[in-house]
C-alpha cells in the first residue's frame, strides 16, 4: 500500500511539473514576439524607412492579437512600399482575427485581385465571407484556395465541409470530402 501511495505521489509530481513546465513554455512565447516587437522597433528608429520592418513587426502584433498596432504597421509597410502587397493580406487577417470581417472583405479582396493566384488569400476571403453570411461566395473562394494550394491540407477540405454542412448543404459537403479522398488519399 505504501509502495502504491508513493508511485501515486510520484505521478502527480510529474504531472504538476509537466503543467509548471507547459506554463513557463507559455510565458516565455508570449515574452519573446514582446522582446521581437522590441528589437524591430529599434530596427525601425534607425531605418524608419524600410518597409519589411513594418511588414514584420504588424505580423508580430497581429500574433500577439494587438490589432491596432498591426494594422497601423501594416499601412505604414503599404505607404512606404507600395508594391508590398502582403501587408493587405496581414491587414485582413488582422481585422478578421478581430471581428471586423466587413472591414476585412475590401481588404482582401483587393488582395485577391493583385494576387488573384495566392490560394492563401483566397482562403482568408472565403472566412470573412462565412461571417458575412454570403454562402454561395464564401462557397467559391473555398473552392478557389483548395484548387490554388500546392499541397491542401486535409484541413482546409474539413473546414470546407463543415461550413457547407453547417449552412444545410451536407451533400455537398459530402462531396467535398470526397474530392479530398480523391485528392490527397484516405483522410
Amino acid at each position: 500500500r505504501v509502495q502504491s501511495l508513493r508511485g501515486r505521489s510520484a505521478r502527480v509530481l510529474a504531472v504538476l511539473l509537466a503543467a509548471e513546465l507547459v506554463c513557463a513554455g507559455r510565458a516565455a512565447a508570449h515574452d519573446e514576439p514582446i522582446n521581437q516587437i522590441a528589437a524591430l522597433t529599434l530596427q525601425i528608429g534607425a531605418e524608419p524607412g524600410n518597409a519589411v520592418l513594418y511588414l514584420r513587426r504588424g505580423e508580430l502584433h497581429r500574433l500577439d492579437r494587438e490589432f491596432s498596432a498591426a494594422l497601423a504597421d501594416y499601412a505604414s509597410a503599404r505607404r512606404l512600399d507600395p508594391s508590398l502587397v502582403i501587408a493587405e493580406l496581414g491587414a485582413g487577417r488582422a481585422l478578421l482575427q478581430a471581428e471586423r470581417p466587413a472591414e476585412a472583405r475590401p481588404v482582401l479582396e483587393r488582395y485577391v485581385r493583385e494576387r488573384p493566384r495566392d490560394a492563401e488569400g483566397r482562403l482568408e476571403l472565403a472566412r470573412t465571407l462565412v461571417l458575412l453570411r454570403e454562402t454561395k461566395n464564401a462557397d467559391s473562394e473555398y473552392a478557389r484556395a483548395i484548387a490554388l494550394a500546392p499541397q491542401p491540407s486535409p484541413d482546409l477540405y474539413f473546414e470546407r465541409a463543415r461550413f457547407l454542412r453547417e449552412v444545410g448543404r451536407e451533400s455537398a459537403a459530402i462531396r467535398v470530402l470526397d474530392r479530398g479522398i480523391a485528392r490527397l488519399g484516405p483522410l
